[in-house]
């Protein structure tokens, strides 16, 4: 199966700040703020949103509903991603400052948090059953250790410890171009969202990741020292008891907004993955022409969106399968 090693640490130490929240079947996709911002993107957004609801494919009836509603799948996964990344990230960038490289530190803890904890999230939105409550327990190591063996320092993928068990599963992992092109989303984008179904496959057993018994762990690596640091499964530990992974730090408003305002499209306007990247596309357009963002928050909203994009992918598909038992 091919998959890319391409560097996204950039983007992915954005996604230390981006300001999701977390949802599961048993909560809808709540907004972390309750104050309203009132910036010129906000504005366009809500423009957007307006335009697209009052011709939205669930009220027209443009397609037939899916036999298994999807969407909230989704939404956990995307919101999910977010609380273990930005949680992850603050550790790393901690443990990292030890080592002189905070930056590193936060990149590497922020892929960790937000592959891990996003997996589990979308997961267990898919199979309630699948309730963790403890960081320690083999099912959450498992995910952990996976993700760990995924990644590599630099940010790219460990391909050649993918196996893959299901021969369909590269339709589910991959997004098709026409709908890369329609999202507007770089490829550093892409490849997150790419990572995160490479996980989810995993966890259906689809395919495997295994160990690497050729290139042994370095003790003392940043990764390896971020991963066994009890900050990093005590982050874990408040995330499963329900908290937002925003402990000690402010909320950015304006991103707040931002994504709940995407959440809110996503759930009232979506039934197909091309509704997915057709909502995101526009988004694109004003998240890259905004001055109201930086360019580390630009990327911050990029990440949950290559996240929306491949888990729509990722989930319809798998809805499709469930649907023919």
């Amino acid at each position: 199966m091919k998959v890319k090693n391409d560097v996204f640490g950039t983007l992915i130490f954005a996604c230390t700040v981006v300001a999701f929240t977390s949802c599961s079947n048993e909560t809808t996709c709540e907004a972390m703020s309750n104050e309203p911002a009132t910036s010129n993107v906000i504005a366009e957004l809500e423009k957007i949103n307006s335009e697209l609801l009052t011709s939205s494919p669930q009220t027209i009836k443009r397609a037939p509903a899916k036999p298994i509603n999807w969407i909230p799948v989704v939404c956990a996964d995307v919101w999910g991603a977010y609380r273990g990344g930005k949680r992850g990230g603050k550790i790393g960038r901690h443990v990292g400052s030890i080592f002189g490289s905070p930056l590193k530190g936060a990149i590497i803890g922020a892929t960790l948090g937000g592959v891990t904890y996003g997996s589990y999230k979308s997961y267990k939105a898919w199979k309630p059953q699948c309730e963790i409550v403890s960081s320690n327990s083999p099912e959450f190591v498992q995910i952990k250790e996976s993700c760990k063996n995924l990644v590599n320092e630099d940010g790219s993928i460990n391909e050649h410890l993918i196996v893959a068990l299901d021969s369909a599963v590269d339709k589910k992992i991959e997004v098709n171009e026409d709908l890369q092109n329609a999202s507007g989303l770089d490829q550093q984008s892409l490849n997150i969202g790419k990572l995160h179904n490479i996980m989810l496959a995993s966890l259906n057993n689809q395919i495997v990741v295994g160990d690497d018994p050729g290139i042994p762990a370095e003790p003392q690596s940043l990764k390896e020292e971020i991963y066994n640091s009890q900050e990093m499964n005590n982050g874990y530990d408040e995330l499963l008891a329900g908290g937002d992974g925003d402990e000690g730090e402010g909320s950015d408003e304006t991103l707040n907004k931002v994504m709940e305002l995407f959440d809110q499209v996503l759930q009232e306007y979506a039934t197909e993955t091309d509704d997915v990247a057709f909502i995101i596309g526009k988004y694109m357009e004003v998240i890259d022409n905004t001055d109201d963002l930086t360019e580390e928050q630009k990327n911050s909203v990029k990440c949950g969106l290559a996240t929306a994009l491949y888990s729509a992918n990722y989930w319809s598909l798998e809805s499709e399968l469930e649907a023919e038992k």
